[in-house]
């Protein structure tokens, strides 16, 4: 016996586009009490970089900036730029990554914290 699904054009997308993503979803780490989603396959994240490194720095940023653009260049997964449009919502964000998995997450966790925005350029 046979079973058939059928599934509209975005169905089949969303189903794509949920399992490519997940495919990749190693964890979650949580910086500064924001999670973030974290895949397999980029490097640099060393435990004492995002238990102590990571907020150190973040807590170093002015509190206020101008209505100017910040540059996060190799943004990773996006707790740079991400942090960065939370702490600045009228600042224009630009995440810039070489590697395509990285810019994926950083897409993924800006939607999951809800910060995707015109003024957020991945």
């Amino acid at each position: 016996m046979l079973l058939s699904i059928s599934l509209s054009a975005s169905e089949r997308k969303s189903a794509l586009l949920i399992e490519s993503t997940d495919l990749y979803l190693r964890d979650q780490v949580e910086i500064n009490g924001i999670k973030f989603d974290r895949p397999f396959d980029l490097g640099g994240d060393d435990p004492k970089r995002l238990k102590t490194g990571l907020p150190i720095f973040f807590d170093a940023f002015p509190r206020q900036f101008s209505n100017g653009k910040i540059f996060c260049f190799r943004s990773g997964y996006g707790q740079l730029p991400l942090v960065c449009r939370m702490r600045w919502p009228e600042a224009n964000v630009i995440a810039v990554d070489r590697d395509l998995l990285a810019t994926t997450f950083t897409k993924r966790n800006a939607d999951r914290l809800d910060l995707e925005s015109k003024k957020l350029e991945i």
